[in-house]
């Protein structure tokens, strides 16, 4: 795709060793993703916040459980919601989400490796066998697995055992 992009032109002003950027455009060419799916990892644990929390003083406050659902809904619709011509038709299209139980000291590892991204004709395939392998395993520990997808055109293959799956968009029930 052609497009014009902007450069600089730094000439020395008159006035000494100051410069003036003169504006200037010329046509390039610029290649855009048809097909890509990215995965991201974050963690949060409000117990790993409380000397931050400390550090910050007497106005901070102890993250809340509505901090957490907000949070949630953040990384379910933020990607979507923010549309821009250079991410036009970007969407988001999956969320784990994992909550140990309250006494749970385990690290989970980056399941953004443990998660296979497939396409079978019209259809994403998302393919947990391997997070599911780790959080079977860890299910003592584990409080709830939710699974937020786009359920018009993803497939979820091999979700944990205890999962919950909602529509990313409605947050209803699949």
């Amino acid at each position: 795709e052609q497009i014009m992009s902007p450069f600089s032109d730094e000439k020395k002003s008159k006035e000494g060793d100051d410069f003036d950027e003169q504006g200037a455009t010329t046509l390039g060419r610029q290649a855009r993703l048809q097909e890509g799916h990215y995965l991201h990892h974050f963690s949060i644990n409000p117990k790993n916040i409380n000397d931050l929390v400390k550090l910050a003083g007497d106005d901070a406050k102890d993250l809340e459980e509505a901090d957490i659902e907000k949070l949630k809904e953040a990384l379910r619709k933020g990607v979507t919601y923010f549309d821009s011509a250079a991410k036009a038709g970007t969407d988001n299209e999956f969320l784990l989400w994992v909550k140990t139980n309250e006494a749970s000291k385990i690290v989970l590892p980056n399941f953004t490796e443990l998660i296979k991204v497939e396409k079978d004709g019209d259809e994403i395939v998302f393919d947990l066998s391997l997070v599911k392998n780790v959080l079977d395993n860890l299910s003592d520990q584990i409080e709830s697995v939710e699974i937020h997808y786009i359920s018009q055109n993803i497939r979820i293959d091999n979700a944990p055992s205890n999962a919950k799956m909602f529509d990313i968009n409605t947050g209803k029930s699949v």
